[in-house]
């Protein structure tokens, strides 16, 4: 359901994103007609359980997982978060909210608009972006320097 809502809050692909996934996709189907001008999305199988979705299971299955992991990898996970479980009927039954959607569209394009005019760019976003533009940017008050 996430990658069928995804699109919708996304900006589109600009030009030089179209000609990214349209050389992807004519790479892996060799359909060298069509020009892809949208996100691509895939959703998982349907017949996929939502366990093999999310990456987990239950009890012993969880604790076996958590013993491939070494103590160095442990320690350099700094939250844990316990979720309450969602109720399934109810987040399969209400209706898409298109405004909402829309709402949330506008602010994405609205930080794909300030990272555009920060970088000078309409490729490079904060996600690439290394330590020194970072701290030749981000200008820290003296009260937060020392931390």
């Amino acid at each position: 359901m996430l990658a069928k809502a995804m699109p919708t809050i996304m900006p589109g692909l600009n030009h030089d994103g179209m000609l990214a996934v349209t050389h992807l996709q004519r790479l892996a189907s060799h359909n060298y007609e069509q020009i892809i001008t949208d996100r691509p999305v895939r959703a998982s199988h349907h017949s996929a359980s939502h366990i093999s979705i999310i990456g987990g299971g239950i009890g012993a299955e969880i604790a076996r997982y958590r013993r491939k992991l070494s103590g160095p990898i442990l320690d350099r996970i700094d939250l844990h978060s316990s979720v309450q479980a969602v109720d399934h009927h109810a987040l399969l039954t209400t209706p898409a909210n298109l405004t909402a959607d829309a709402a949330v569209k506008a602010h994405v394009l609205q930080a794909r608009t300030r990272q555009q005019t920060r970088y000078k760019s309409s490729t490079k976003l904060n996600s690439s972006t290394d330590n020194h533009a970072i701290v030749a940017r981000a200008k820290l008050s003296s009260a937060l320097d020392s931390c």
